[in-house]
C-alpha cells in the first residue's frame, strides 16, 4: 500500500534517516476521535468519508544532518511528488517557540490515503520526543492554568536549545 511505497521511496537515501517508526501509526482511538469530530462538524459525512479526512493516520519522520537539511528536504519533497504523492500542506515551525521542525501532509493520488511526513534534525527530533508527553497533556485540555504554564515553559526551554539549520526558516509554507 501507500506505506510500503513511501518507505521504499526513502529507505536508500544518503544523508537522511527514517526515524520514530514505532510512532508511525497514530493510535486507533485518536484516529476515530478525529473522524468523529469531522462528523459533528459536517453531518453529511459518512464514517468512511470522515476517516479519509484524518490528515495523519500514518506519520513518517525523516532526520537530516543540520548542514544538508534544506537541500535534502527539497530532494525528498521532489521524490515524493515524482512517486505519485500530492503535497496538501507544508507547515514550517522553525520560528515557533514550542516546537521546531517541518510538518507536511500528503495524499497518495492512487488510493486517496493521507499521511504526514515530518522533517527534523537529530536535535529537533530528540526535542520532539522529550516534549511529547507535555504536548499530549496540553492537548488533552484538562490541565490547571498553573500546570499549563509549566508545560508550555518546559516546551519553550527545550525548543530554545535547538540549533536552527541554515536556511530552514526560509522554506516556504504551502496549503
Amino acid at each position: 500500500g501507500a506505506m510500503e511505497k513511501c518507505v521504499s521511496t526513502f529507505e536508500q537515501q544518503p544523508g537522511r534517516t527514517l526515524v520514530g517508526l514505532e510512532f508511525c501509526l497514530k493510535g486507533r482511538e485518536r484516529v476515530v476521535e478525529k473522524a468523529t469530530e469531522y462528523m459533528h462538524e459536517m453531518p453529511a459525512f459518512t464514517p468512511t468519508q470522515a476517516l479519509a479526512m484524518v490528515p495523519d493516520p500514518v506519520r513518517y519522520t525523516f532526520r537530516y544532518e543540520d548542514q544538508n537539511y534544506c537541500a535534502e528536504i527539497q530532494l525528498d519533497i521532489d521524490r515524493l511528488k515524482s512517486s505519485g504523492f500530492e503535497m496538501i500542506k507544508l507547515k514550517n515551525y522553525w520560528t515557533d517557540s514550542e516546537y521546531n521542525g517541518i510538518n507536511t501532509q500528503w495524499r497518495d493520488t492512487g488510493t486517496g490515503q493521507r499521511f504526514e511526513v515530518q522533517f527534523h534534525t537529530a536535535i529537533s527530533f530528540e526535542a520532539k520526543q522529550l516534549t511529547h508527553s507535555a504536548y499530549e497533556r496540553l492537548r488533552a485540555g484538562d490541565t490547571s492554568d498553573e500546570e499549563e504554564l509549566e508545560l508550555e515553559q518546559f516546551q519553550r526551554e527545550v525548543t530554545a536549545a535547538i540549533p536552527c539549520p541554515p536556511g530552514a526558516t526560509d522554506i516556504p509554507e504551502h496549503g
